[in-house]
């Protein structure tokens, strides 16, 4: 579906995306959230202006909005390759627990969505208490390599 600003015959006929053989795969992975930086780039493209001028002429943000399980998969995926911000990937596992699989919010107070999170450090026969602080890097001991 297009934009009701968007000529799509004279759109389809200059746009690179709709003439591209691999049309759909670059759809799916837009909307899956693949940077359109390296859709442009893996399927040849002019640049990811190209990608989004397509994404906009079919609403395609819309539809990859209601994939936002699948952006935060892929922050998620990426902490071990990246040198990751660890309150971001907390937020993003955090994020990624109250979604449903069609993006829709589900409220953590809600009685059918409580799913009961284990402790921390579970010890079998010691009966749980307060938990002891784990150690938090410093930032500097994080850039001088320390591990925790």
């Amino acid at each position: 579906m297009a934009a009701p600003s968007t000529n799509l015959p004279q759109h389809s006929r200059r746009c690179s995306v709709c003439k591209h053989p691999d049309r759909a795969a670059i759809e799916e992975a837009f909307l899956h959230w693949r940077s359109p930086y390296w859709i442009a780039g893996e399927f040849r493209l002019a640049d990811r202006s190209s990608v989004y001028r397509h994404a906009h002429a079919f609403h395609l943000f819309a539809q990859r909005f209601t994939n936002l399980r699948s952006a935060l998969e892929h922050i998620i995926e990426d902490a071990e390759r990246v040198r990751p911000n660890a309150l971001a990937v907390v937020e993003a596992v955090r994020l990624y627990a109250h979604l449903d699989g069609s993006g829709r919010w589900i409220s953590p107070e809600a009685a059918d969505s409580v799913v009961p999170v284990p402790s921390a450090r579970p010890v079998a026969g010691i009966s749980e208490g307060p938990a002891e602080p784990l150690p938090i890097a410093t930032p500097e001991e994080t850039e001088n390599g320390a591990s925790c």
